[in-house]
C-alpha cells in the first residue's frame, strides 16, 4: 500500500505538471505615490518624454498622461522596471480610459508587451509611436488612433513592421470611457482577447514570432501616449503561465519531499 500510494502521488504531480496554472508576475492599481513603487507585484514604472517637451506618466491615484495643449511633440513613454518570463504564454489585462477628442492627426493611446527597449537619447528609444507605427520591435499591444489601420490589436514581431492582427475591436473602442482590456497568447501563438465584450480568437501560429524572435523570453509592460489630452491607465495585471519545464521541476521538487518524508 505503501508504494501504491506513492505511485498514486507521483502520478497527481505529473499531472499537475501538464497543467501549469497562470502567476501573477505584475499588477498595479496605483496608489498616488511614484512610479517606481508598487505596492503590489513586479516592480515600479518609468516614463520619459520625447525631447523633454511633454509630460511624463505620473502616479496620481491613476496612472496618467495629460498632454495640454494637444500637439504632435507631445510624446510620452512608459515601461515596467522589470521584464518578466512569459515565454510560457500569458494574460495581460489593462482597465484604462482615453480621451474623448480623436480629431487630430497624431492622437494615439497604445499599450502592450515588447521584448526588448532601447535607450535613445534622452526618450526611450524604440518605444516612439509603440503600436500605431513601425518601430523595430517585437511586441503586441492595444491601440485607439486616429491613423487609419493601426487601431485595434497591432503586433510588430517581424523586425518593424507593424501589422493590424484584428481591427475587430474597432467598434468597441469607447473615446472617454473607461474600459477593459484583456488579451491571452498562448505558447502556441494563439490568441483571445476582448474589450468590454467584444471579443475574438486568432489561431496558432498568429503571434508565434513573438516567442522565437526573443534571446530570453522575458518581456516588458509598455505604454505610449501621443496628441492626447489624457490617457489614464487605472489597473494592470500580467499572468504568466509557467512553462513545462518549469512546472515539471516543481513537480518533482514536491515529490522528492514527499519520499523523503516516508524514509
Amino acid at each position: 500500500m505503501k508504494y501504491q500510494s506513492i505511485a498514486l502521488t507521483t502520478l497527481s504531480l505529473l499531472a499537475a505538471c501538464g497543467t501549469s496554472q497562470a502567476v501573477i508576475v505584475y499588477h498595479d492599481e496605483f496608489d498616488g505615490d511614484f512610479l517606481i513603487n508598487n505596492n503590489y507585484v513586479g516592480g515600479g514604472l518609468i516614463s520619459d518624454t520625447y525631447l523633454d517637451l511633454a509630460d511624463p506618466f505620473i502616479d496620481e491615484g491613476v496612472l496618467t498622461s495629460n498632454q495640454n495643449p494637444v500637439q504632435g511633440f507631445k510624446v510620452a513613454y512608459l515601461h515596467t522596471e522589470n521584464q518578466f518570463d512569459l515565454s510560457g504564454g500569458f494574460t495581460l489585462t489593462v482597465d484604462f480610459q482615453t480621451a474623448a477628442s480623436s480629431s487630430f492627426a497624431s492622437f494615439t493611446s497604445s499599450f502592450g508587451i515588447v521584448d526588448e527597449i532601447t535607450a535613445s537619447g534622452t526618450d526611450l528609444g524604440n518605444l516612439n509611436a509603440f503600436m500605431q507605427t513601425d518601430a523595430d520591435l517585437n511586441a503586441v499591444g492595444f491601440s485607439a488612433t486616429t491613423r487609419n489601420g493601426f487601431q485595434g490589436l497591432n503586433s510588430d514581431t517581424t523586425g518593424g513592421a507593424l501589422t493590424s492582427a484584428s481591427t475587430a475591436l474597432n467598434s468597441a473602442i469607447d473615446l472617454g470611457t473607461r474600459q477593459t482590456f484583456t488579451l491571452t497568447v498562448n505558447a502556441d501563438g494563439s490568441a483571445d482577447f476582448d474589450l468590454d465584450g467584444t471579443s475574438a480568437s486568432l489561431g496558432a501560429g498568429t503571434f508565434s514570432d513573438l516567442f522565437t524572435n526573443s534571446a530570453d523570453g522575458e518581456y516588458f509592460f509598455a505604454a505610449y501616449t501621443q496628441g492626447n489630452s489624457g490617457m489614464n491607465i487605472y489597473e494592470i495585471t500580467i499572468d504568466a503561465v509557467p512553462e513545462p519545464s518549469s512546472a515539471a521541476l516543481l513537480g518533482l521538487g514536491g515529490l522528492a519531499l514527499i519520499l523523503r518524508r516516508r524514509r
